[in-house]
Parts: C-alpha cells; structure tokens; sequence
C-alpha cells in the first residue's frame, strides 16, 4: 500500500498494519497519486503532473512520460498491464509499452475533460463533447454532447464491466448503454 499525505510518501508491505514512510530525496519529488499494475508496477504521479515508474516498491523512479510535450496529468486509467490512457494538458495519449512511449489521440481544450474505456473502446469527454474511439488505432467519433451547459460539477464515469456510460451533476445521473447515442436522466434521490 501507498500513500501521501501533507508532503510525506508511505508505504506498507503488511496490507496497512504499519507504515514506513520514503524521504522526498528517495521518492525524488513529492507524488500524490499512485496506481499499481496487476504485475506490479508502480506509476506516481508528481505534484506538478509528471508520470513516474517504480519497479522496486518505490525506492526508485524513473520518467515515464517520453512522447509527451507538456506531461501535465490529469487522469490515467489501465486497459492493462501495458496499455494505459493518459489525460494531460495537451490532450489524450496512449502508450502500448507500460508508459515507456507514448502516442497522441486527440487534443484537449483545457476544460473540463474526462476519460473512460471499456475493454479496448475508449470514451473521451472534452467540453460536454463526447469522443468514442473503438480502439487505440481509430479515428475519434464526435458521439453526442452530453450536456447542454457543461457546468463545473459534471463528473463522467465507464462501467468497465458493462460498458455502461454514467455523468452527473448536482441533481441527476444519466446514463446510456448504446455508447452515448442516447441518455436517461433520473433524479438522484434526496437531492433537490
């Protein structure tokens, strides 16, 4: 287990009994979100957005974010071990090596942008505009907007199970399973 918390950097190699932190000149800069990989590759990213690779627990990191202009992430999922989806600044990139290279999808307007997938299709939401590509190597699909007035509180989520495609705001959760052509809203309960 990994976590950080005010500027320090811990881990647990007993599920979370007792905690030994890393220092920063270890850690090499402050990370504050971290995922791991089925095969158990570390990736952290750094308060400034970069990506970083661990293969040893932690102790030591390397850059993970070759192909990339402006590594700024916003978001990063698995498809698996090796195919991960990058949302930085600049847009939406994929890398087919486990972070080693990475390749441009589409640009993003540095608004509010979200990434989803489902097995190899890949979701991609820029301003309220829904993105599909049915994998990695397609042309993006200008699928629907999925909100009239893209407000500040939209969250967007794939069910990675179902295919299943979820946003929401304040007051309702819609949601589509025929990937995004069509939407239902319900009325999120004890809210309004």
């Amino acid at each position: 287990l990994f976590f950080y918390k005010f500027g320090r950097f811990f881990y647990s190699d007993n599920l979370g009994d007792t905690f030994i932190e890393i220092k920063a000149s270890e850690t090499q800069n402050v990370y504050s979100l971290f995922s791991i990989t089925r095969n158990g590759t570390l990736f952290g990213l750094k308060s400034n957005g970069g990506l970083y690779r661990s293969i040893d627990d932690g102790k030591t990191w390397t850059f993970a974010c070759t192909g990339l202009n402006y590594p700024a992430f916003i978001d990063f999922q698995f498809i698996s071990d090796s195919i991960m989806l990058a949302l930085t600044l600049d847009g939406l990139f994929y890398t087919l090596d486990a972070g080693n290279n990475w390749t441009f999808l589409i640009e993003s307007h540095q608004g509010k942008t979200y990434i989803g997938h489902y097995k190899i299709e890949v979701y991609f939401v820029d301003y309220g505009n829904l993105y599909y590509f049915k994998d990695l190597k397609s042309n993006p699909i200008l699928v629907s907007r999925i909100v009239p007035q893209f407000g500040p509180n939209i969250q967007f989520r794939v069910n990675e199970i179902s295919g299943t495609l979820f946003y929401w705001d304040e007051l309702y959760l819609y949601r589509s399973i025929d990937k995004g052509a069509n939407w239902d809203a319900s009325q999120i309960a004890g809210i309004g």
